[in-house]
């Protein structure tokens, strides 16, 4: 040491401080030959498609980056361009994979966010990114209850059938509105039996030619009409 100073004629101080100033320099070299730059940090992804996506893109930079950095190609560098390539084939297998899957659940609420769109944390919980809907309400019923059908319907009372008076087109025409439809079970207030009974009697009426399809009127030419009349 004190011969290459004396021979430099510089202190020993001076030395140090230079051979300081080239470990820093290859420390930083190195570095910057085994690391990218620093990339934005991406947005907090909501799903694992989010996930992946965020990965290839990070890998593609990198890639980028290191295309750019041509003169630090060593063992390392190909080491981790190894290594990234085999993490992308990987990312894009899952993701590819989780196509199909991801997104496309029936059942699956969640809520709809916009691109570029800031939340504080409190709202990247799952009750805010998946909210719970109450359940439908029941829908109202259709006509009476049990009970009070019972307590209203002729047929039911009197033990009698609807199809026995098929051939009777008033009678079929006292079940039917002005547009030829059947009248729910909230206007006839019938049980169900019976309400699908008077369907079926209408419907055959309707094949025999006694009752009309579009009106509450008999057809032409049947049983109840003259001259475009009825009795």
């Amino acid at each position: 040491m004190s011969i290459l100073s004396r021979s430099l004629n510089f202190p020993i101080s001076h030395l140090s401080i230079i051979r300081q100033s080239r470990s820093q320099f290859h420390s930083t070299s190195f570095i910057q030959s085994s690391t990218p730059t620093p990339t934005p940090t991406p947005t907090i992804p909501l799903n694992a498609r989010d996930v992946i996506y965020d990965t290839l893109s990070f890998l593609k930079s990198q890639e980028e980056v290191s295309q750019k950095d041509g003169s630090s190609i060593n063992s390392h560098h190909d080491f981790s361009n190894q290594s990234r390539v085999g993490s992308e084939d990987r990312a894009r297998k899952m993701l590819s994979g989780l196509s199909g899957s991801v997104g496309n659940k029936k059942n699956e609420r969640k809520r709809e966010f916009d691109d570029y769109q800031s939340l504080p944390p409190h709202l990247l919980t799952k009750p805010h990114i998946y909210p719970s809907y109450p359940n439908p309400t029941k829908p109202p019923l259709v006509g009476p209850t049990k009970s009070l059908a019972k307590s209203l319907d002729p047929f039911f009372l009197s033990h009698s059938d609807p199809l026995d008076h098929t051939l009777n087109p008033h009678f079929s025409l006292s079940f039917i509105d002005r547009l030829g439809r059947i009248l729910p079970r909230s206007r006839t207030g019938l049980t169900r039996r019976s309400q699908r009974r008077i369907g079926k009697m209408v419907r055959r009426a309707r094949s025999m030619g006694l009752v009309s399809k579009f009106v509450n009127l008999p057809s032409v030419g049947g049983y109840g009409y003259e001259g475009g009349y009825m009795r």
